[in-house]
């Protein structure tokens, strides 16, 4: 889950113009949403990382009727466990996770590695629209530099040997929308499972987060979702 309309990234699949048959990856793919709609739309062979069992284990129950022809492989792992094969995808994504593979840059060098040559690489990273107030920070627990700015995050890919081809940002309203989505998922696991001891936890976590959205993060954060390709001829991996 991304502060991104899913017809929004649906338009981007589109402009990419995957062939059927192409690999695709996605690090940190939680539900499978991104490789379930690519599959249904595109007809590619998704492989999908994800270290959270509660998260992947939705979309295995998922799979049979968002991916009946079995185009989606989940892998329940750490990233960085996950040994990636160069040169091979068609699509290297990783929307919103990329602390799986330890931040930013490591994240785009390692998507840039295992993209075939003419393929693309899609990340979704926020970024500072403006600087964040110490007050927020503090909250947080993160330090200054835990993000860039626009420009900067985009150039990010520049030195890993990738061209910039598009670069969207989340509305407001798409922000606001993620935040109350993740806050209702979270009372609605507290409400139809039993109680682990770590209900009151998750409630807590849950409006510690809107409280900090509120109360700085609403006047700072921003959502990039930027289109990489990786020079070469036109990829069919």
């Amino acid at each position: 889950m991304i502060p991104f309309d899913l017809r929004r990234f649906d338009r981007l699949a589109g402009a990419v113009s995957l062939a059927p048959g192409a690999h695709v990856l996605d690090v940190g793919c939680g539900k499978g949403e991104a490789l379930f709609r690519l599959a249904a739309q595109f007809a590619v062979r998704g492989v999908g990382v994800e270290k959270s069992p509660y998260l992947a284990e939705a979309a295995e129950r998922a799979a049979p009727l968002r991916d009946p022809n079995g185009r989606v492989a989940l892998h329940i792992m750490d990233a960085s466990d996950f040994d990636a094969p160069a040169d091979h995808f068609a699509l290297s994504m990783c929307l919103g996770s990329t602390h799986a593979w330890g931040g930013l840059d490591e994240s785009l060098r390692r998507l840039a590695q295992c993209t075939a040559p003419g393929g693309y690489v899609l990340i979704g990273e926020p970024f500072w629209s403006r600087p964040p107030d110490p007050a927020f920070l503090e909250s947080l627990g993160a330090p200054a530099d835990a993000h860039l700015d626009l420009r900067s995050t985009v150039a990010r890919g520049l030195d890993h040997g990738l061209s910039s081809v598009m670069s969207l940002t989340s509305s407001q309203e798409e922000w606001d929308w993620y935040e109350g989505l993740v806050t209702l998922s979270i009372e609605r696991y507290v409400a139809s499972t039993a109680d682990d001891g770590e209900h009151d936890a998750y409630l807590e976590r849950a409006r510690a987060m809107q409280s900090r959205y509120w109360n700085g993060g609403r006047d700072c954060l921003g959502f990039a979702v930027v289109l990489y390709r990786k020079p070469g001829p036109a990829a069919v991996s």
